[in-house]
């Protein structure tokens, strides 16, 4: 049997509520070897083989066990692919999604994995070499890429669960990679700031999402000074790029005001709108 079909096996066998055949199904793919030293102190050797750390997890949750992030954190090896580690566990977690009979194990899982990213985007941010102010190693830029679209995964599965605290904080992993390797594009920036912002203002936490709303209007406001100085030649046009930069600043505009007294604001907005009336079709 292929690597890929043992473990798309584990996965069904859990979402068809056999936890003990998917745990079985574990201990076939990864059995534990320990040596006297690591048995006498009851601890896991570092996880080497592919999809271990991910499963062997697996397997502690399945059991009823709450792993602690902190110590698993130090067995992967993060100069390896652990992508396919995020990978697993994260569609281990939605394939499980709608079985209401795993609840327990769900919550502990998405304890686990938000957790891990918590982790994943600070070593991303330390690791980035003050990117791109410096060349940032390929492995760690593509890495942050790939922990970042799962951030935007994650953060509407915890908004499916109506959980707002951790759908915030997915946002802001997210948010934390973002500037960290894609700092210089504002394009992407921009919602990710946004994205925070709303959710605090939606929780009433106004002092904090004003906190994401400012960077973006004092950052982006260059902008649209920029497309204004040019915006009457013939030849220009509002491409995607630019739109997604001036709707970043409408919002944030918008969203301060609803905060505070921006006594700007309706100036700002209909400058914005202005040039985006010269959008490509």
């Amino acid at each position: 049997m292929s690597f890929n079909f043992l473990h798309e096996n584990v996965i069904r066998q859990a979402e068809e509520n056999n936890l003990e055949l998917a745990n079985v199904q574990i201990n076939r793919l990864y059995p534990i070897h320990t040596n006297w030293f690591s048995t006498l102190l009851r601890i896991k050797t570092v996880y080497k083989r592919k999809g271990e750390f991910a499963y062997l997890n697996i397997k502690d949750i399945i059991e009823g066990n709450q792993p602690i992030l902190e110590d698993e954190f130090k067995k992967l090896n993060l100069d390896e692919d652990y992508n396919f580690e995020v990978v697993e566990l994260c569609q281990f977690l939605l394939r499980v999604e709608s079985n209401v009979a795993q609840i327990k194990l769900e919550e502990r899982l998405s304890k686990f994995i938000k957790s891990l990213f918590e982790k994943l985007s600070i070593h991303i941010q330390d690791n980035s070499n003050d990117y791109p102010n410096n060349s940032i190693n390929a492995k760690i830029w593509m890495d942050g890429a790939i922990i970042r679209a799962w951030c935007q995964e994650l953060a509407n599965y915890f908004a499916r669960k109506q959980d707002v605290d951790s759908e915030i904080d997915m946002y802001f992993f997210k948010g934390k990679i973002t500037t960290t390797i894609m700092g210089h594009y504002p394009e992407e920036v921009g919602p990710d700031m946004i994205a925070i912002a709303t959710k605090l203002e939606h929780k009433k936490d106004l002092n904090n999402a004003a906190n994401f709303y400012r960077p973006v209007i004092s950052d982006f406001l260059p902008y649209l000074e920029s497309m204004e100085s040019y915006a009457n030649e013939d030849e220009f046009e509002v491409e995607q790029r630019e739109d997604i930069i001036l709707n970043s600043l409408i919002k944030a505009v918008e969203g301060l005001s609803r905060i505070e007294d921006y006594v700007d604001s309706e100036n700002l907005i209909q400058r914005s709108r202005n040039i985006l009336k010269k959008k490509t079709v």
